[in-house]
């Protein structure tokens, strides 16, 4: 999985936000697969 955290200051992010962007990001791949 990629680590959103890495790439976003997650200090700065809400941390809904960022729960929702990795809620989308796993539906994501799982569309992939």
């Amino acid at each position: 999985m990629i680590h959103l955290e890495g790439r976003i200051g997650i200090d700065d992010v809400d941390q809904t936000v960022v729960d929702e962007l990795l809620d989308a990001e796993a539906r994501l791949l799982a569309a992939i697969a």
